[in-house]
């Protein structure tokens, strides 16, 4: 009886492991999810907007894989440097001018980085290039 118990035990901790993989790991292979991303650039008076239908999960991903960003990893992630879409040879953030690429959702800046920024459906994401490091 105590060997049953145990079976019953050991299955129940394999079957909850499992779920709450599943639920904080999803799938990276969801398919049809419409991402709107718009790319402004301020100082270039450039502004474009793409819709795009991805089955990856993050913005950051998404972002690469489209061919939007160049990939720069860094420790911390992915570091948006270079930007392309309506520049043909890519648009690249001139530290030395304090230029850095301010990712948005609905006009609203995003606090972490595009890596783990889940993709929602419908949702707006902009890449707006911005001046000057108090600007934020």
């Amino acid at each position: 009886m105590k060997k049953i118990i145990a079976v019953i035990a050991v299955v129940a901790v394999i079957a909850a492991g499992i779920g709450l993989y599943v639920h904080f790991n999803p799938a990276d292979d969801v398919k049809d999810r419409e991402v709107k991303v718009s790319l402004t650039i301020s100082a270039d008076g450039v502004s474009e907007t793409y819709g795009v239908t991805t089955g990856t999960q993050t913005l950051g991903k998404m972002l690469v894989e489209e061919g939007f960003v160049k990939n720069n990893q860094s420790s911390y992630g992915l570091y948006i440097q270079t930007v392309y879409g309506p520049f043909k040879d890519g648009r690249t953030a001139d530290e030395s001018k304090e230029e850095w690429w301010s990712l948005e959702q609905n006009g609203e800046a995003l606090m972490t980085g595009a890596d783990t920024i889940s993709l929602e459906e419908g949702a707006e994401y902009d890449l707006v290039l911005k001046v000057g490091y108090d600007n934020f």
